[in-house]
């Protein structure tokens, strides 16, 4: 992948800080959104709900798939939470700037334990408060990551779009700026996936009869380091 992924060690959370703008923020009248978007300033509008698009499932043969040259998927039950985050903190060992995470499946299925486990990891910080962006619809995690000896900002930008019906219900995402500045994690994000860039990553969550199931596709060449981590899982 580009620029250098690592154990996680690069993260250096000691100086993170968290900006979470859903702690504060009321229901606002639609004028009032406008007078605030006119002050620049990162709010949404809801334009209706979207429901989750279907999944097409794979067949868990306890090794990933290669399903084309660029596209590597596997099944992985998960019987428990601490799996669930035990497979969140090897996801985070391995993103860098530009990658995009993407979280499917009903409520329940472990999206959310997925994310919170996640972002903790990087900004290593295993008792952080992680809360839900549904309604600023993406929290802005800040924290520093070493490359080639630098230290540098990178950010973690949590969205969740389970409200949001279609891209042009979100005029102030400026994607392409977030990926130059950080890895992306988005949930429910169904209503902006054809304008995601094809390098991502696509997780699936499922129920089971004991348990949950995720479903990995790895997209593109950006990887390698994961499919072998995950290989072993």
């Amino acid at each position: 992948m580009n620029g250098s992924k690592s154990s996680g060690l690069c993260f250096l959370g000691q100086t993170s800080t968290v900006i979470s703008v859903s702690r504060w923020m009321k229901p606002l009248q639609r004028r009032e959104i406008d007078l605030l978007a006119r002050r620049k300033m990162k709010l949404f509008v809801f334009r209706g709900l979207r429901k989750e698009s279907s999944t097409t499932h794979i067949k868990n043969t306890g090794c990933c798939q290669h399903l084309s040259n660029n596209v590597v998927s596997k099944a992985i039950v998960l019987r428990e939470e601490q799996e669930t985050e035990k497979l969140a903190s090897i996801v985070a060992d391995n993103v860098t700037y530009g990658d995009v995470i993407l979280l499917y499946g009903d409520f329940g299925t472990g999206k959310t334990t997925f994310a919170r486990a996640f972002i903790r990891k990087i900004l290593c910080d295993p008792l952080l408060s992680v809360p839900s962006p549904s309604y600023l619809l993406m929290n802005e995690y800040e924290t520093t990551r070493e490359i080639q000896g630098q230290v540098k900002k990178f950010f973690i930008y949590h969205l969740d779009l389970w409200r949001i019906e279609s891209c042009e219900s979100l005029p102030f995402l400026d994607l392409q700026g977030i990926l130059q500045r950080g890895v992306c994690l988005i949930e429910w994000p169904a209503a902006i996936e054809n304008s995601l860039p094809y390098n991502k990553l696509v997780l699936r969550f499922s129920f089971l009869d004991e348990g949950r199931k995720v479903e990995l596709s790895m997209f593109g060449p950006n990887w390698h380091e994961l499919q072998e981590c995950i290989s072993r899982f």
